[in-house]
């Protein structure tokens, strides 16, 4: 990277960028005094977790009360609720006895000023990458930008939809109206609120990570005692759990990618139809076509790697069919690094630092050692349940939250067990927390739509061993040691009893489900193709069922790894207690008092362990019935919530494994050991740690290389051309281009210009604007509405249909007319290419059009409409110009032209 341009850049962009550092500091400052009170079982009491916290808080006030149309959508009611969170903080703060703010200060200074300092590096960092290649165009960013500056165009809520004009964003949007209040009380343009947003998320989930994990360190010990790590170990885990959870990629780039590229010579087809990676399996041998397999030439320098390489290493799960031919929609395997690395801003990377806020909450539960108050039900309802409105399928945290509770009795009871009344407590629990969560998000609930369409068994795709080891093999190494350990450190205190139980109601119920809903999906014949696939014409069930049972075979080491998982953690958890004879009492004259075999920080460790495991077993027996028919995004969100559980965990196992039992000094003192066996094994572990962690830190190394400074061609181009060289137009060498931001979507013929002169003459953003539709992932079309949050009849029909459901049809105006086939896409069709005025008007006057774009993505529409004839292609054209003959156009630039409709 260039440092003077970084320079320039800060010296242009770094106070917008200071500025959004200030306003979540602020929503920090506000939820602090709160967070002392309610978090007080962590040691941190929430210090890392404040600025999520406070962030979330003042937004679900904005939201809530403006959903109840106590408040609009004004820079000036959302100081109001960061007001509100002010006061409710600091009442809690102020009632009964003061806490012990100096001595916490003292304390943890170290803790204080790293994450002030890791918290501007990661925010000012990863903007400053972002700033290298601002494009606005790939994936789903259009669709974000839409959400954005929708919501940032409507008075109230719930926000227009500028891509289906008449109706409410039906979506978790829940993180875009948290983007949305930074980037109007900044005041910057909604492209560079974007950019910032990327840094933001990434810095806010690196300092929660660095927090959980500080917690869990420094408070395993006898009794939740803070000093049970060192500062230092706690401060160096926390560290580490940053790297695992939003630097480190998996291990594709190590075991396949850099094979492949020539760097481990003496591989062959075999080695890579092995790991079985789309697009780099032994039939892609010779992709620059000199004759010699890639892997056999010589190393290949990471600029010369294929575009968007970086992009296949979030695909690495390739399921195939009975015949062995890949199926058509491949399970998504993401992880955070690579979501950083793509610069999305879609729900699943808006709620990371806010996953991390929930773990942190079910981590003061259990080390609290108490029930919560009255007033903290809410709370807890609007944190972590909320995070079923700013991702839906982060609804899992509420399940592991409920699992912290029977965690914290468990602590509480010291016996090993739940009683009678542990159990209603539970469910107490659950039902005051699950109604809370549906009462306090009723407003966005009841007007959310989904694609969802039940639960479809999962018969032949199991994720294949060594593919599950790409994607989480640091994970699992790492656990499977500590699990091992811990088994160890419980001896016969272990429960094998409800271990194993847990196995069998485990393997039964997997098996059960597979089998009865795979018998009843054979009996439908409109799921039978989706869970079967390509099975041939004439088969049996009784024919297709010994090919079943090889395909499972191939998943079972990584189910039963995953299986082994959750019977140690139930079994360490379950423990049998040990007891203690009461001080100063003789044995036959007191009962002896149960102890819990293991530390609160170890048990929520162990919590985590075993939710990760379940959410990667599931999409192996079952996934959610929606748009694709397959389990490409059930893998996808499980994996990727499983990823920060296993991140967190992981890096608290390190320090675990490296650091000992709380028992181990007490029994080397005991029996004078000098305890080598145990220091070679934790070496040997240190060791294996260390070549897992730079295995995986390869990802981000080359692919944000990539991204930053070889993905942009004009840069490309400019960093290769030679002093004195002439390039493409002549002349010499031109200067880098600037970094920013502001990522103007890359647009022609005077679009974006038009676009700007559209938003600044209608800023409220009330009209309907007509424009080309889109089908999916084209940023040529809903381009005028997503850029303006004017709404459009309709934009991107793919995504509108998911986010709609069973509801697409009539809202987007579906019916039969002459018997043909209508609605809202063939409607602006029609507008467009018609040269009668009469059905024109018809059609503007059905839907109050107020403007009409015609431009690009126009022109493109209606040359697509005429199917290559010469004839119909003019006529089609002349409709576009029949516009101009009507209405003087507002906006104008290049060919592109806005007309406002006069009324007919």
């Amino acid at each position: 990277m260039n440092g003077s341009l970084i320079i320039d850049w800060l010296g242009r962009e770094g106070g917008e960028v200071l500025s959004w550092w200030l306003l979540v500091t602020l929503a920090g400052a506000a939820a602090w005094p709160l967070l002392f009170r309610v978090l007080g079982g962590l040691p941190d009491r929430g210090y890392t977790l404040a600025r999520a916290a406070g962030l979330m808080l003042t937004g679900f006030l904005f939201w809530f009360l403006g959903s109840l149309g106590l408040l609009h959508n004004t820079p000036g009611a959302m100081v109001l609720a960061w007001l509100l969170v002010l006061v409710i903080g600091l009442v809690v703060f102020l009632r009964g006895e003061r806490p012990p703010v100096r001595a916490w200060l003292r304390e943890h200074r170290a803790l204080i000023v790293l994450t002030e300092v890791l918290f501007l590096v990661l925010l000012f960092g990863w903007a400053a990458f972002r700033a290298h290649n601002p494009e606005m165009r790939s994936t789903e960013k259009p669709m974000e930008i839409m959400f954005l500056n929708g919501i940032r165009a409507s008075e109230a809520f719930p926000p227009r939809d500028p891509w289906l004009s008449g109706y409410a964003i039906s979506y978790y949007y829940f993180g875009y109206v948290l983007m949305a209040m930074l980037a109007d009380l900044s005041g910057v343009a909604s492209g560079t609120a974007f950019g910032i947003t990327i840094g933001l998320v990434f810095a806010l989930t690196g300092i929660g990570a660095l927090g959980g994990v500080y917690n869990l360190v420094r408070a395993r010990g006898p009794d939740r005692r803070w000093r049970g790590g060192s500062v230092g170990a706690a401060l160096a885990a926390g560290v580490l759990g940053l790297c695992f959870l939003i630097l480190m990629g998996n291990l594709g780039t190590a075991l396949v990618e850099l094979p492949y590229r020539g760097y481990t010579p003496g591989v062959g087809a075999g080695y890579f139809d092995f790991w079985d990676v789309e697009e780099r399996d032994g039939t892609q041998i010779d992709s620059d076509g000199d004759g010699t397999p890639d892997w056999d030439d010589e190393a290949q320098h990471p600029d010369n790697w294929r575009y968007w390489w970086w992009f296949r290493y979030s695909r690495v799960i390739h399921d195939r069919d009975l015949q062995g031919d890949p199926i058509g929609a491949q399970p998504i395997a993401e992880f955070p690094n690579f979501s950083f690395v793509l610069a999305d801003l879609h729900p699943h990377v808006l709620a990371l630092p806010f996953a991390v806020l929930a773990v942190g909450l079910a981590l003061n539960l259990v080390l609290g050692g108490r029930p919560l108050h009255a007033y903290e039900y809410p709370l807890y309802a609007i944190w972590v349940g909320g995070m079923v409105f700013m991702n839906s399928w982060d609804l899992i945290y509420l399940p592991l939250l409920i699992g912290a509770e029977a965690v914290r009795r468990l602590a509480v009871n010291r016996t090993g067990a739940l009683r009678r009344a542990d159990l209603f407590g539970i469910l107490r629990f659950a039902a005051i927390m699950i109604g809370l969560t549906l009462a306090l998000y009723l407003p966005w609930l009841i007007s959310f739509t989904s694609q969802a369409g039940g639960v479809l068994p999962n018969v032949i795709f199991p994720t294949q061993w060594q593919q599950l080891f790409l994607q989480f093999g640091v994970f699992l190494v790492i656990l499977t040691v500590l699990l091992a350990v811990e088994m160890r450190r419980a001896r016969g205190r272990f429960n094998w009893q409800a271990g194993l139980s847990a196995l069998v109601i485990a393997a039964v119920a997997g098996i059960l489900v597979v089998a009865v809903l795979g018998f009843a999906a054979w009996e439908r014949d409109e799921v039978r193709g989706s869970v079967y696939a390509a099975i041939g014409p004439g088969r049996d069930l009784g024919d297709v069922v010994p090919d079943v049972l090889e395909r499972r075979l191939g998943g079972l080491p990584g189910e039963l790894l995953l299986l082994g998982m959750i019977v140690v953690v139930v079994g360490r958890l379950f423990a049998r207690p040990v007891y203690h004879p009461a001080p100063d009492e003789p044995d036959d004259e007191q009962a002896p008092e149960p102890v819990a075999p293991y530390s609160g920080s170890t048990a929520f460790a162990l919590l985590l362990v075993a939710a990760g495991a379940v959410l990667i077993l599931a999409p192996d027996f079952v996934y959610l019935r929606d748009n694709f028919g397959v389990r490409m995004n059930t893998v996808f969100k499980l994996y990727y919530q499983g990823w920060i559980l296993f991140s967190l965990a992981a890096a608290y196992a390190v320090w675990s494994v490296l650091a000992g039992g709380p028992e181990r000094v007490e029994a080397v003192r005991k029996t004078r050991h000098d305890g080598s066996p145990l220091l070679v094994g934790r070496v040997a572990f240190g060791a294996v740690v260390i070549v897992l962690f730079a295995a995986g830190m390869l990802y981000p190394v080359f692919a944000t290389r990539s991204r930053a400074l070889v993905e942009d061609t004009n840069r490309r181009a400019i960093a290769a051309c030679e002093p004195g060289d002439p390039v493409a137009q002549g002349g010499a060498c031109p200067d880098l281009p600037p970094l920013t931001l502001n990522g103007v979507p890359a647009m022609v013929g005077g679009e974006f210009e038009a676009v700007q002169c559209l938003a600044a003459l209608v800023p409220g953003g009330r009209a309907v604007l007509a424009e080309a539709p889109g089908g999916a992932y084209a940023p040529d079309y809903g381009r005028f509405s997503g850029l303006t949050g004017i709404p459009t009849l309709i934009g991107w029909q793919n995504h509108e249909r998911q986010w709609r459901g069973e509801t697409y049809p009539a809202v987007t105006d579906a019916r039969t007319e002459g018997g043909q086939f209508r609605d809202r896409a063939t409607d602006v069709q029609e507008l467009y290419t018609t040269l009668d005025w009469e059905r024109a008007w018809a059609i503007i006057d059905r839907y109050g059009i107020d403007y009409i774009v015609v431009g690009n993505a126009e022109r493109q529409m209606a040359s697509q409409l005429a199917g290559g004839d010469p004839s119909v292609q003019r006529d089609n054209l002349a409709g576009l110009d029949k516009f101009g003959t009507v209405f003087a156009p507002v906006c104008a630039s290049g060919e592109t032209q806005v007309f406002r409709v006069a009324p007919g």
